[in-house]
């Protein structure tokens, strides 16, 4: 979670990451209505890159005493 992330924020990331075609935008037409919304094929082709990055940065914090919060050690099966 990013912290004081206001609603109109993450809205405003959403519609630029649904622009640039990395996101998927469904809406559910409930009451109130609800929008869902997955990687397209190409987002998912940003996630070895952001996984590289991640690697990249907790080495370089090794020894520093410092936990990166964006990396956590995945499980068996997990993409």
């Amino acid at each position: 979670m990013i912290p004081k992330a206001t609603p109109k924020m993450l809205s405003q990331q959403l519609h630029d990451l649904e622009e640039c075609g990395m996101l998927h935008r469904e809406v559910i037409p409930d009451k109130p209505p609800r929008a869902l919304y997955s990687l397209t094929p190409f987002g998912r082709s940003v996630i070895p890159v952001l996984d590289a990055m991640c690697d990249w940065g907790a080495g370089f914090l090794d020894g520093l005493d410092i936990q990166p919060p964006c990396c956590t050690k995945k499980s068996a099966g997990e993409p």
